[in-house]
């Protein structure tokens, strides 16, 4: 099969020179495959436009783009190939590489995704799937492709639907955003938090929030709080700041101190003026607390080895101080240490 010309025309015939097409006036290889023995043209008539593709192991010569359009446009990778065209009338269309038309020319504009085309006509968006089905009728104001659906505008609100065009997040709000796995919307001066699927995970009632790998930091105003990633309150909206140590959560209120766990369970009452980690004396955490002019060191269950514990206790007997047990909250043990007993030569080893 090949391409003949003479006379300023061209076409295509096979082999044994049977004419397979019409006359052109001009014939432009733009692809070759040696694996498929594939070549296409784009051939013109005129201000007409097509493509043709010769397929030498199927023995076939196939207009594959009619000539009817202002232009036509080859683009690949050949996997996932797509034929732009324009009609004389500047509207937009999409064929696949086998000539199925995947979208009818007769949108304003046509902008590819990954999997999907967000289309435009008469200033309105909507989206269609490579398969050639419309996901999105052309009716938003703003459609914006996101790796879980598309987050859609309309008389000034937002909304989101997911990839198959399901609505997720009512269109009713003054702002969206969507992230991995959570989308958040905003109204006035309060956001809200949802998974992908549309279920709540905080209501509107907070004023910012950050990702963190355990969780979602929350704000109300100048209170911060922090919830699981599935909607869990795990620390109230209601600490001047929390502080991420090693497995536990230093909340602070009105200059106190205290602990939770990710869990959200508390450890330590927020009653301490001091609070602080000790890292040199364990692998683990450990924590020595201060209220007043009284010095704890608190043991958690399973957080300070016995052989720490031992050696806190005997430099606390030869300060008098062993038999003091001032304290119990759940499984956490405070030992009382007294600032005055307390010596350059000593401090490290008590906390």
């Amino acid at each position: 099969m090949k391409i003949k010309g003479g006379l300023r025309k061209w076409y295509f015939a096979y082999d044994n020179n049977k004419r397979a097409s019409k006359d052109y006036d001009d014939a432009v290889q733009i692809f070759y495959s040696q694996a498929d023995k594939i070549v296409r043209y784009i051939v013109r008539i005129g201000k007409n436009h097509g493509l043709v593709t010769i397929n030498h192991w199927a023995n076939t010569i196939t207009e594959t783009v009619p000539c009817e359009y202002k232009s036509v446009e080859y683009k690949y990778p050949y996997s996932n190939t797509q034929i732009d065209v324009v009609t004389h009338e500047n509207l937009h269309g999409v064929y696949d590489k086998d000539g199925k038309i995947i979208i009818p020319a007769e949108f304003d504009s046509i902008e590819k995704d990954v999997n999907t085309y967000i289309v435009s006509k008469d200033k309105k968006f909507g989206a269609w799937n490579t398969e050639g089905e419309e996901i999105l009728p052309t009716e938003f104001d703003l459609v914006s492709s996101r790796r879980r659906g598309f987050t859609v505008k309309k008389d000034g609100k937002f909304g989101f639907y997911d990839i198959d065009g399901k609505e997720i997040i009512p269109i009713e709000h003054d702002y969206i955003d969507v992230f991995d796995t959570a989308i958040s919307t905003k109204n006035g001066k309060f956001y809200s938090l949802y998974d992908l699927k549309g279920k709540v995970i905080v209501p509107g009632e907070i004023t910012g929030f950050n990702g963190k790998p355990f969780g979602i930091e929350v704000y109300r105003f100048d209170k911060t709080g922090l919830y699981s990633n599935d909607g869990k309150l795990l620390v109230p909206v209601e600490y001047d700041n929390l502080t991420y140590k090693g497995d536990y959560i230093i909340a602070k209120k009105d200059g106190k101190q205290g602990l939770y766990s990710y869990t959200g369970e508390i450890i330590v009452p927020v009653e301490f003026d001091e609070l602080s980690l000790i890292e040199s004396i364990v692998s683990i955490p450990s924590f020595i607390v201060r209220k007043g002019n009284k010095r704890y060191c608190l043991r958690v269950e399973n957080l300070i080895p016995e052989n720490f514990l031992t050696k806190l206790t005997k430099k606390l007997a030869e300060n008098g101080k062993a038999d003091e047990v001032v304290g119990k909250h759940e499984e956490n043990i405070a030992l009382e240490i007294d600032i005055k007993d307390v010596t350059e030569e000593n401090k490290d080893d008590l906390y």
